[in-house]
């Protein structure tokens, strides 16, 4: 008995010398670097990668399986010049005997120059995504050879969780939910620390880029259902978006790939510096976060979230300060489950105009399949500037349940200011939302608007409304009524959007009566005050090239000029018709107005204009594109244009009965590039009406009298200023404008009264950027006057008086042309026999005793008669 025990005692000896012999012989003539070319071949046929391993393996059996590696990489499938990710150098170790009970232990992984390239296609799709979705087969143990063996054929097998979404829906539309199935092999790190490394973001569908680099990673124990720590620290770059920043994170992190759980505990997420817009001083997130993949569940609570600093862009914000507090949310969309506990948003800041507060609470609101209920949601926006608001928000009556919700009243209330209006909003509305079909409305609206001028609160313009808002996802549309009362006369407005994700928009309004000056009012200058009769209107309208008095004093520098943008007619479709049996916009009324309206393709088209306007008829169309390019066909006929323009311009220049034609084009990104760029054409005929600011008759009847001071052909400095109080009175005035660059050239001008006709002699301009006149008017005598009320013109009657009208528009000024007619006109007074008036009342010269005329001889003539003319035109003044 002893001896066959010894025996076995010394065979299992034996045994166990040989084989730790056998084992030390393997270990010294093991060469891992035989399998490289077997590894990078095994992933090529797993995954259609290319696996590179530059450098040596290292490798150790006991007690620990040790690796150590360098330069690795791996490409992108299909691909081997893309680069996935990259490895400089890594190392761990793996414990023997945990692998006896299928647990994969590693000691502490050290990973160095960790880079990857991250990319996201056109479909959506990660360049990852083949890694984590399951093979096409189970894959063939390597085999202990350093020989290739043949690959293995693939074979379609599903993963977990395409058999669980297989699985029908439990009633309730709920997903029923396996046990959890044990893994084959527990995977258990000690520690993962990574060094220097670059995680590279390139999103292909949406042009967007970002990197992550200097990356150092490091975590606690890591094993799949077990939490672990986690601490990270990066910094975030990038051009598009602007990203310059520090990033930091720790938290105690759980996952579990087989049931797609995954958590962050105690979470704290810190980021400075630039993120896309926004330039953090502070960027902070705190709070516990959970989410279940197979369920779609985001489970937070204890979340705090806080934003100071300032964004960037076409409306900067500065000193800005936000803050979210939200003890609970949880959305199960499996259960359709929504809980919000004591949600709190505070956010101030400052626009480049004005300043902004909002605040937002909702105390708590629940929604299932069986019942949705909560407390009043409210909100608050407020902005202060030269423009105000006040917005009030407020939610009640949360009903339904999850698959049909309802609120007893959606409420807002609100207050616009500018400058002295002030527009009061209070309107309300149940709503309703059919989930399943996807459907809803706001079946009854119900409000108030009022405007008031608060420098005179009895002005108050209020109208009432109701209407209905409806709708239907399914079906791509939304439409609406809206039904008001404006001054007593009805209003209506409908409009219906399809295709939501690129909206068609169609509409219709049709009103008694629009007053938009009451709905949009502008604040209105002070009148300047109006000239007494007689009085020069320059005193109350200064011309600004007026230099009596002085040198003017120099304005304030001017804010640049506001740009105009109109792109967003490349991204709307909109079209309707207007029909309004009153219209008044700026101060001009009109009456039965109709027209078309369409934006689409980037051009806003107005056609088919027509109205009655002021005893006469308007029509035309108006243009406008993207580009900043407008055109105008507007014809105006037998139109009162007294009123017209009295009501456009705040005063009557030009009265009677007028037949306006215009063609006009323009381009510009701003109010005076449009000017500059002005061309097309003009044509104004108006009959039986007069001039107002100048009255020619009165000034021809000047120019005869200053025929007393005529020497050698010339005359006194005569001009005359604007004046309101002073009329031309007209049967026909008949003008045609070529415009080009901002400037209209006058190509006709015939004026006819009673006893003057007018025409246009050069220069005949208009500068319509800089609003001024520089006009000279031939204006020919053609009947003599002297009756009741006219002037005696019998002097001048077949002469031609130059007058040029020259300076702002506003308040131009009125001069004789005395060099261009002096000499003829002269000649022609001697010619009338005004000599022989001269003499009849010239003085006798007490030095030189008058000679008797001898019979037959005639008056002076030429030289010698003009300087007596003007010798006794002066002692007749000195009378």
């Amino acid at each position: 008995m002893k001896v066959g025990f010894k025996r076995a005692l010394m065979g299992l000896a034996a045994l166990v010398v040989l084989a730790l012999g056998a084992l030390a012989i393997f270990l010294l003539t093991f060469d891992p670097n035989a399998y490289k070319t077997r590894f990078e071949e095994f992933i090529y046929e797993r995954y259609q990668r290319t696996l590179s391993i530059e450098g040596d393996i290292e490798l150790s059996m006991f007690p620990r399986i040790g690796l150590s590696v360098q330069n690795i990489s791996l490409s992108n499938p299909g691909n081997p010049d893309d680069l996935f990710a990259s490895i400089d150098s890594a190392r761990f170790a793996v414990a023997i005997w945990p692998l006896l009970s299928n647990r994969f232990v590693v000691d502490h992984v050290a990973i160095s120059g960790f880079k990857a390239w991250i990319r996201r296609d056109e479909q959506g799709d990660y360049n990852f995504r083949d890694l984590f979705e399951g093979t096409a087969g189970p894959p063939e143990p390597i085999a202990l050879s350093p020989e290739p063996a043949p690959a293995p054929e693939n074979e379609p097998v599903a993963g977990v969780m395409k058999e669980a979404f297989a699985q029908p829906l439990a009633e309730g539309g709920v997903r029923p939910v396996e046990p959890r199935k044990e893994a084959a092999l527990h995977v258990d790190i000690a520690g993962l620390e990574l060094k220097g490394g670059e995680i590279h973001y390139l999103d292909v569908k949406r042009a967007k880029a970002a990197r992550l680099v200097n990356l150092q990673l490091n975590t606690g124990r890591m094993t799949f259902d077990q939490p672990f720590e986690v601490s990270m620290r990066g910094a975030l770059q990038g051009e598009d978006p602007l990203a310059d920043a520090t990033v930091e994170i720790q938290a105690l992190a759980k996952i579990d790939p087989l049931l797609e759980t995954y958590s962050a505990q105690k979470l704290n997420l810190l980021v400075s510096g630039q993120v896309g817009p926004l330039d953090a001083k502070t960027l902070a997130l705190r709070g516990n976060f959970a989410y279940n993949g197979y369920s779609r569940m985001v489970d937070a609570s204890g979340v705090e979230m806080l934003v100071q600093g300032a964004t960037q862009g076409e409306r900067p914000i500065t000193d800005l300060n936000a803050s979210l507090t939200m003890p609970r949310l949880k959305i199960d969309q499996t259960h359709s489950e929504f809980n919000i506990e004591r949600m709190s948003l505070r956010a101030t800041g400052g626009l480049p105009d004005k300043t902004f507060d909002l605040a937002f609470d909702a105390p708590r609101l629940s929604i299932s399949p069986d019942a949705a209920e909560g407390e009043a949601v409210a909100g608050t926006v407020k902005l202060e500037g030269r423009q105000s608001l006040g917005l009030k928000l407020g939610m009640n009556g949360l009903g339904g349940n999850a698959w049909n919700l309802s609120l007893k009243e959606l409420k807002v209330d609100g207050s616009l200011k500018n400058g002295e209006t002030l527009m009061l909003v209070n309107m309300s509305t149940p709503v309703q939302w059919d989930v399943i079909n996807e459907k809803g409305s706001f079946s009854a609206i119900k409000g108030d608007v009022a405007i008031q001028d608060t420098e005179e609160p009895t002005s108050t313009f209020e109208f009432p409304l109701i209407g209905s808002l409806h709708a239907d996802l399914v079906k791509d549309e939304i439409s609406s009524e809206i039904n008001a009362v404006l001054n007593g006369a009805p209003l209506n407005f409908n409009f219906k959007a399809t295709e939501l994700s690129d909206p068609k928009l169609r509409f219709a309004l049709q009103a008694d009566m629009l007053d938009f000056d009451k709905l949009v009012p502008v604040a209105k200058p002070a009148p300047a005050p109006e000239a007494p009769q007689g009085e020069p209107a320059a005193q109350a309208e200064q011309a600004p090239d007026d230099k009596k008095g002085g040198q003017a004093p120099a304005p304030d520098k001017a804010a640049p000029p506001e740009s105009i943008d109109l792109t967003l007619l490349n991204d709307i479709d909109v079209a309707g018709t207007v029909k309004l049996g009153g219209l008044n916009v700026r101060g001009i009324e009109a009456r039965n107005v109709n027209m078309s309206v369409a934006a689409r393709e980037g051009k806003l088209s107005v056609n088919g204009i027509s109205a009655n306007l002021y005893e006469g008829s308007l029509t035309g169309a108006l243009t406008a594109d993207a580009k900043n390019q407008f055109t105008a066909q507007l014809d105006l006929k037998q139109v009162a244009m007294g009123p017209l323009l009295q009501a456009a311009s705040g005063s009557d220049r030009v009265s009677g009965v007028g037949t306006v034609a215009v063609n006009l084009k323009t381009q510009g990104a701003t109010v005076p590039a449009l000017k500059s760029g002005l061309a097309g054409s003009a044509r104004l005929q108006v009959r039986d009406g007069a001039i107002r600011g100048i009255d020619l008759n009165q000034t021809l009847d000047q120019v005869g009298q200053v025929l007393t001071t005529v020497l050698d052909g010339e005359g006194p400095d005569l001009k005359t200023g604007f004046n309101l109080g002073n009329r031309t009175e007209f049967s026909a005035f008949d003008t045609s404008l070529a415009i080009k660059n901002g400037v209209a050239d006058v190509q006709k001008l015939d004026l006819r009264t009673q006893l003057l006709r007018v025409t246009q002699g050069k220069p005949a301009s208009i500068d319509l950027v800089e609003n001024r006149l520089n006009l000279l008017a031939n204006v020919r005598v053609v009947g003599a006057g002297g009756g009741e009320g006219q002037p005696n013109l019998s002097a001048l009657r077949g002469m031609t008086v130059p007058v040029l009208v020259s300076g702002a528009m506003a308040a131009p000024e009125f001069r004789v042309q005395w060099k261009e007619m002096g000499g003829s006109l002269v000649k022609g007074a001697i010619e009338r026999g005004l000599l022989d008036l001269v003499e009849r009342h010239a003085p006798a010269s007490p030095a030189a005793p008058s000679q008797p005329v001898k019979p037959g001889a005639s008056g002076p003539t030429g030289e010698d008669a003009v300087k007596s003319l003007g010798k006794a035109l002066k002692g007749l003044l000195g009378n």
